[in-house]
């Protein structure tokens, strides 16, 4: 917010819009969690700025990587990619960290990371 100065000398809140540099994944939603297998995972995000690469890892609580998927395409808005259950069919029921990370170019996001339960 920003003030604003008007003809009467009263000072007023005005809102301002937020403009977004960095390139970010944000309002990240996985589903569904837990997942109870035979199931794809889906997982629905926004990234601040187009994308064309999106890089989904999974890791055991013993940071194994177990999981590395790359999604190419064109990426921005209520997005939604799915891992598909073939990949997940192998995993142990157990818990699980997800990173997802946004790359257009050279240009990357940080990563954004998340818990998955595996029930089977």
């Amino acid at each position: 917010m920003t003030a604003t100065l008007l003809p009467t000398g009263t000072a007023t809140a005005t809102p301002t819009i937020e403009v977004k540099d960095r390139l970010e994944i944000v309002d990240v939603v996985v589903f569904p969690n837990p997942i109870k297998q035979p199931a794809d995972l889906k997982i629905k995000f926004d990234v601040t700025r187009h994308v064309s690469k999106i890089h989904v890892r999974i890791y055991t609580t013993a940071y194994r990587r177990v999981i590395d998927e790359t999604f190419e395409g064109s990426f921005l808005r209520d997005t939604v990619i799915t891992v598909p259950q073939r990949k997940l069919s192998r995993l142990s029921a157990g818990i699980y960290y997800m990173s997802i990370r946004a790359e257009e170019g050279s240009d990357m996001s940080g990563f954004k990371t998340l818990e998955v339960v595996l029930i089977k």
